[in-house]
């Protein structure tokens, strides 16, 4: 196992651990077969598509990308190399969510028609300057944060959306403080996510 990281030296010690300290070097060990990218969500795209070139497997922290170009671009990689490609979706793995997906795929309560989310995650420790805050690097809230809830929603009743609408409030100039959209699927299931 290997891990590159702009401080190595945070992992001097760790047996049986390679180092790198830039992770292209990473990508060039042929003892390495999967990679694990949990970097910025800006900087996936570069990342991803490398390593799936130098042969790896990739295995991509959620957001996949930050935009649908990026994340296009990434697919065709994918398919290009016939490499694996997953996006980590934690959430999916609760035994309760596993659960009520369960439930929701017998209808056991019927067909879902609405669902609410809401999320409020707690922001104090992120400094101003912090890349969060960035819509470059991380996306924005919905794409960075807000993805996982609406994965989630997607794993509980899979369906194609038809519309979306949303809003936004901005806490100054760098900072995106909430979001709200509106989602209507072709099941008749219509979503808030806040």
């Amino acid at each position: 196992s290997a891990v590159a990281d702009q401080n190595p030296a945070a992992f001097q010690g760790v047996e049986g651990l390679k180092t790198f300290s830039d992770w292209r070097e990473l990508l060039k060990d042929p003892d390495i077969d999967l990679v694990a990218i949990v970097t910025e969500p800006g900087t996936h795209e570069e990342v991803a598509k490398a390593a799936m070139l130098a042969g790896k497997h990739v295995l991509i922290e959620k957001p996949l990308a930050i935009d649908l170009d990026a994340a296009r671009s990434i697919m065709e990689v994918r398919d290009r190399t016939g490499k694996v490609a997953g996006i980590d979706f934690i959430m999916r793995f609760n035994p309760l969510l596993e659960a009520i997906r369960s439930f929701a795929a017998a209808g056991i309560f019927g067909i879902l028609r609405r669902a609410t989310v809401e999320n409020y995650a707690q922001d104090e420790l992120l400094p101003a300057d912090h890349w969060f805050w960035d819509r470059s690097r991380s996306g924005g809230i919905l794409v960075e944060h807000a993805v996982h809830f609406i994965d989630l929603l997607h794993f509980l009743a899979p369906a194609k959306i038809v519309a979306v609408n949303g809003l936004k409030h901005d806490r100054n100039e760098g900072q995106e403080d909430r979001i709200m959209a509106n989602v209507v699927y072709d099941s008749g299931l219509v979503a808030t996510h806040y």
